[in-house]
């Protein structure tokens, strides 16, 4: 059985009187998640508001004292809509390293162009922060001659 927990935050400041920002009707425990960026685009405002909205939040369930933030799933959406974890990109991004030709290796820029062919619409700076975060070094150090 799902435990199913309404959760309704608020934002106040720019976005205006505290308003609702977030109802979860999420099934905790069942691998589903909120994606920050939908919800940001739900309510009309940015990605950071939302994320700020549900920092140091947490929610008493019967299974305990739960973070707000774990009802979101880290990551984007891909361009059908479909939540895609920062973990997936990751290894997406770690598949494409290994098997890219050493003697002309991929830049940030190419990896983001050929993240998007696959749906996934990402800044470079993005790819460069993952792509460090998994010890990735860049194009220029990763190139054989």
């Amino acid at each position: 059985s799902h435990l199913y927990r309404r959760v309704e935050g608020s934002v106040g400041g720019t976005v205006g009187a505290r308003k609702p920002v977030v109802t979860i009707s999420a099934a905790y425990g069942a691998g589903g998640g909120l994606v920050g960026p939908r919800v940001a685009e739900r309510l009309g405002v940015h990605v950071a508001t939302v994320s700020r909205a549900v920092a140091d939040k947490y929610v008493n369930t019967p299974r305990g004292v739960i973070p707000l933030r774990r009802f979101f799933s880290g990551g984007t959406e891909d361009s059908t809509g479909q939540a895609v974890s920062w973990d997936a990109i990751r290894v997406q991004l770690e598949e494409m390293v290994q098997s890219e030709d050493r003697k002309n290796p991929l830049a940030d820029d190419e990896i983001v162009a050929r993240l998007r062919e696959k749906g996934i619409t990402l800044a470079r700076r993005t790819v460069a922060k993952y792509r460090k975060i998994c010890k990735i070094p860049p194009a220029r150090r990763r190139r054989e001659y």
